[in-house]
């Protein structure tokens, strides 16, 4: 591993002080001391009362003191590596490291935290979530992870129009066949009722829980009873109130719109509650179709579509996979051994085994 020349343009690279903190930021001990301290400030975080967000308990106190001790170990630790790396200009300077950012970015904040007392920016205390990210930096695997979510994303996107085209198309085909469909009850009446002031509702049996149909194929009302919606009689659906509807989820999951189509199509692939609003397509139309309908999403969307998502990530997690296990393996074999800095000719540190020249 080569480290800058001129560490900030201050520490070269022949002082005894810099040599010191090279091998401590090398070493494996001190990763290991970081991740501890990055577990116990996640458990910190997790003892915090977001109720008490202005410390008024001594409890909150307490915790909130603990945060700033491991805030000046988090900080010590990027100044450590910054001397001893170098801050940029270097290849392999601390902030060429992506990861870095990340970490840089939660001493960034802390400090500007403590420099205003914390009362005009208390939305920076919300940045303290990206603290337990830090660890992904000590493990190597859960950064070839990352790396390989970040590398899929291209097929993922274009698997994502694919299947955004296939909602699309079977919210159309649900608005068309089923528009109004989810609002068919057993009418009490044939015609809406004034309840004055020109407020009209058409009421409808609510001890039967189910929707109706308006053909011989559906569920079918009592005798003396009409199955319709509100916009049979040029009402608005709100009259109905399906706010208040659990049978029809309250109105969320129709087919009354492009946009609402979506939705429930979503819900249906996810296979949460899919039956029910298959029950109601069955009991307010024709039962064959709605069966085919929601079948077929379940088995085009659910079982196929998105089983496409899972073997685009284990593509990209098996190359990466392929990829990496050299570099990771040879990076290990170096910090585990005893790490050392010397001078080359051109002015750089090499790390390496004693009597092993890196190039």
């Amino acid at each position: 591993m080569v480290y800058d020349y001129r560490s900030l343009f201050l520490f070269h690279h022949s002082t005894k002080f810099r040599r010191i903190l090279v091998a401590i930021t090398e070493d494996k001990k001190f990763e290991n001391f970081i991740l501890i301290l990055i577990i116990l400030n996640s458990i910190g975080l997790l003892m915090y009362d977001y109720k008490d967000r202005n410390n008024c308990h001594d409890y909150n106190i307490y915790v909130e003191r603990s945060m700033g001790i491991f805030t000046w170990f988090f900080i010590g630790e990027a100044v450590l590596k910054i001397i001893a790396q170098g801050f940029i200009q270097h290849r392999n300077a601390y902030l060429r490291d992506s990861w870095n950012w990340l970490d840089l970015l939660v001493v960034i904040t802390a400090l500007v935290e403590m420099a205003f007392g914390g009362q005009n920016f208390k939305g920076l205390r919300t940045l303290r979530v990206f603290r337990p990210l830090r660890s992904i930096n000590q493990f190597p695997a859960m950064k070839r992870l990352i790396r390989s979510l970040g590398a899929s994303a291209g097929p993922l996107l274009q698997a994502v129009f694919f299947l955004s085209v296939v909602f699309i198309l079977f919210s159309i085909l649900g608005v068309k066949q089923f528009y109004g469909s989810f609002y068919q009850r057993c009418r009490l009446t044939s015609a809406p009722v004034n309840l004055g002031n020109d407020t009209w509702v058409w009421p409808y049996d609510k001890t039967i829980d189910r929707l109706c149909s308006k053909n011989s194929g559906g569920y079918q009302c009592k005798v003396g009873q009409i199955c319709g919606t509100p916009l049979d009689m040029n009402l608005d659906l709100s009259t109905d109130r399906p706010e208040s509807q659990k049978l029809i989820n309250y109105g969320v999951t129709t087919f009354d719109n492009l946009f609402f189509g979506i939705i429930t199509i979503f819900q249906m692939i996810t296979q949460e509650g899919w039956v029910y609003l298959m029950y109601n397509l069955i009991d307010s139309g024709n039962p064959y179709i709605g069966r085919i309908f929601c079948v077929g999403i379940i088995i085009s969307c659910s079982f196929f579509l998105l089983n496409v998502f899972l073997a685009v990530l284990a593509e990209s997690i098996d190359e990466a996979s392929k990829e990496d296990p050299y570099e990771i393996k040879k990076k290990d074999e170096i910090t585990k051994s005893l790490l050392w800095a010397r001078t080359k000719k051109n002015g750089e540190i090499y790390k390496g085994k004693i009597g092993i020249e890196e190039i």
